[in-house]
């Protein structure tokens, strides 16, 4: 099937922006050379919505892949595969699979490092420590202290101009 007839097919039977990954695979899966497309949909289905037209033809690259994106699925990807394979009996293949993951991992944190990928994951972790103005006003220290406010200090030689100008707007 060509890309001409996929098209043809979506406009005049199917909207291909609205196939599930199912949809999707089932479309492409009694073609020989779709293989490795159906095994990068099923291996990943976060980012098989964004991947799939592009792969099948249907559409150009994702415009939202930056290569800091990318260092970091790559991590994410060596990370979980580190995991997968700790457990294994140790032998030298085991060894030059974890070293290869290693470097995979080393080789992303510094492509990471480079974008701003990392540092919007920084921000995003601050985020959940900003403050929260209060949107009550905060009382005067003659409200709080009351008749033990005494006023002292306030007729030394740092009491400036813009002090008296308050003080006369509170009188």
């Amino acid at each position: 099937m060509t890309v001409a007839g996929i098209e043809a097919y979506g406009h005049y039977f199917w909207n291909k922006k609205l196939l599930s990954m199912e949809q999707w695979i089932d479309l492409m899966d009694g073609k020989t050379s779709a293989y490795q497309k159906i095994t990068t949909m099923r291996a990943s289905p976060d980012v098989a919505d964004m991947i799939v037209p592009w792969l099948a033809g249907l559409s150009g690259p994702p415009p939202n892949i930056t290569t800091g994106a990318v260092s970091r699925r790559a991590r994410d990807v060596a990370f979980l595969k580190i995991l997968e394979i700790e457990r294994l009996p140790a032998n030298i293949i085991h060894s030059k699979m974890m070293k290869n993951y290693m470097d995979v991992i080393k080789a992303a944190e510094d492509e990471m490092r480079q974008s701003d990928v990392a540092l919007k994951e920084v921000l995003a972790a601050f985020e959940k420590f900003r403050l929260k103005k209060d949107p009550v006003k905060v009382p005067s220290i003659e409200d709080v202290a009351g008749l033990n406010y005494s006023r002292s200090g306030s007729s030394s030689d740092n009491f400036t101009d813009a002090d008296r100008l308050l003080e006369e707007v509170n009188a």
